[in-house]
Formats: C-alpha cells, sequence, structure tokens
C-alpha cells in the first residue's frame, strides 16, 4: 500500500519486434543445458518434443544442436506470434512449426 504504486505489465508485441529480436537476444538461454539433460534421460524410440513459445527459433536451434541424437523430425515448435514464426521458418531448422497458442 505505501510506497511507488503498481503498475500493470506492459505487453510486448512480438510481431513488430521479431525483425530485430534475434540480435538482441541469443539462443539456447541459461535453461538449454537443463533442457538438454532433461531429454537425454527421458529419451525413447517414439519421442517427439513440442516447445512452446518458440519466438524466431533461436532456442530450437540451439536445442537442436545440443542434443544431434533427437531423431529428424523430433520437435514441433509452436509459436503465436505469425512474425516471430516467419523469421523462424527461414532458418534452417528440422523442426515442424506451427502459429499458436499454448492454451
Amino acid at each position: 500500500m505505501y510506497g511507488v504504486p503498481m503498475q500493470p505489465p506492459q505487453r510486448i508485441d512480438y510481431g513488430k519486434i521479431a525483425p530485430t529480436y534475434d540480435v538482441l537476444r541469443h539462443g539456447g538461454g541459461p535453461y538449454l543445458s537443463r533442457l538438454v539433460s532433461l531429454v537425454t534421460q527421458n529419451i525413447h524410440t517414439q519421442t517427439h518434443i513440442i516447445e512452446i513459445g518458440s519466438g524466431t527459433g533461436q532456442s530450437t536451434e540451439a536445442f537442436l544442436k545440443a542434443f544431434p541424437d533427437c531423431p529428424k523430425g523430433c520437435l514441433t515448435a509452436v509459436e503465436i506470434s505469425a512474425g516471430m514464426l516467419s523469421k523462424a521458418r527461414l532458418k534452417p531448422i528440422d523442426a515442424h512449426w506451427v502459429q499458436g497458442a499454448a492454451q
């Protein structure tokens, strides 16, 4: 109640920032090693991975490089922003790209 009043969180228009997103953020993020570890521990011959919020595909690409044993076509990347998804689809990444929400 005291101090600085709370401001509502700002919404980011990812479609608008998609053209420069890859310059500002680099793939993998701090969670990449944990993700690779989880997949390695739980991999099966019929494994299929779904990435929610794939953006421009930076983490998708970093994951597939870190996990070369992932069978061809093992990853579906879901992104709600058409702008981010169009950037991702331009990259030579072996993923099935889907525009949609995680709900």
